[in-house]
């Protein structure tokens, strides 16, 4: 008698690695999905932040506020906000340079409700001022929108040179 091997054992096995198989090929599938996702939404909401900048940067404050989401809407009224961030901009001076330095998507911000966001960071040279960092919070709204969630100016961190940083192995000059 001729012994077959045990080909249901085998079957088995194959079918399992098959499906880890589809999964991780899911997952992985799914994953760039998401990817792509961020980035169209990183994308929208750099385009929408870099125009309500530059609506700043024409001092057309009141039309800027068009622009936020809801809870800035109610915050300010549209008085209010041209005191607010008017005056605050009028004092930078033009802007003279601005560059964007980091776009980063998320779902959660500290003391916001969960949604979309994407936090734009820009590097920004003013007139009137040394070295800046803009923070602009941008948030999807319910309509598909991406409005103007936060924003924030500080002086830009400042990287050492090469000349600042005394090298490791730096030798002092030599008396002859």
């Amino acid at each position: 008698m001729i012994k077959r091997p045990p080909t249901r054992g085998l079957w088995v096995l194959a079918t399992a690695l098959g499906c880890v198989s589809a999964l991780l090929m899911g997952s992985a599938a799914a994953a760039d999905e998401l990817q792509t996702e961020h980035a169209a939404a990183i994308a929208a909401a750099t385009a929408q932040a870099s125009q309500w900048l530059g609506e700043l940067d024409a001092h057309n404050y009141a039309e800027s506020r068009k622009q936020t989401a809801p809870v800035l809407q109610q915050r300010f009224t549209e008085e209010e906000w041209v005191r607010e961030v008017g005056r605050p901009r009028e004092a930078l001076g033009r802007s003279l340079m601005r560059e964007q330095e980091q776009a980063e998507f998320s779902t959660r911000v500290r003391g916001a409700v969960p949604g979309q966001y994407v936090t734009v960071i820009y590097l920004t040279q003013f007139a009137n001022i040394p070295l800046t960092q803009e923070k602009v919070l941008v948030q999807l709204d319910d309509s598909g929108q991406w409005r103007i969630a936060g924003y924030d100016i500080n002086r830009a961190p400042v990287e050492p040179s090469g000349n600042d940083v005394p090298a490791k192995n730096a030798t002092s000059p030599s008396k002859e």
